[in-house]
């Protein structure tokens, strides 16, 4: 029998027109997939709704693992704690890097995205009578409408 589709074993994504490389080093559940899917491959003669689901959702998880591997090589390259991170060091890096952190925060010139300038942090702690050392100690003051919580939130 032919399949219809690749067979994992060949290195590349069971999807039709997918070329991607399998990766080395497998997460389980991305394992655990592919067995399932070769053997369903090896006892049908045609695709079905079940190989075709399963082939897109291994896709997605090969698309995944290899986004997580350049992910992972990009933090190593920075010297960032990737795989064992040492929670007590948190503290003193984030102590080293507080003149890049206030540029980002402070300086306009400093932002990632080009945010509107009504949304500037001190502006916001200023509209909420606060100073960043009074957030820092009390930030259970804070209004559930505040610019500064709801700028603050992650996403």
């Amino acid at each position: 029998m032919v399949p219809f589709h690749k067979i994992p074993t060949t290195g590349t994504c069971p999807e039709h027109d997918c070329n991607d490389a399998v990766p080395l080093s497998l997460p389980s559940k991305l394992s655990d997939a592919l067995e399932q899917y070769t053997e369903l491959m090896r006892v049908q003669e045609h695709p079905t709704t079940r190989s075709i689901t399963l082939s897109v959702s291994i896709c997605r998880m090969i698309k995944a693992e290899r986004q997580r591997e350049i992910h992972i090589q990009d933090a190593l390259d920075n010297g960032w704690p990737v795989l064992n991170v040492d929670f007590k060091q948190i503290p003193d890096r984030i102590i080293d890097m507080t003149p890049i952190l206030d540029f980002v925060m402070f300086d306009s010139t400093g932002r990632l995205y080009d945010f509107p300038p009504s949304i500037d942090f001190r502006d916001d702690l200023d509209a909420n009578g606060l100073t960043t050392e009074r957030l820092a100690a009390m930030p259970s003051i804070l209004d559930r409408n505040s610019k500064v919580l709801i700028n603050s939130q992650p996403g």
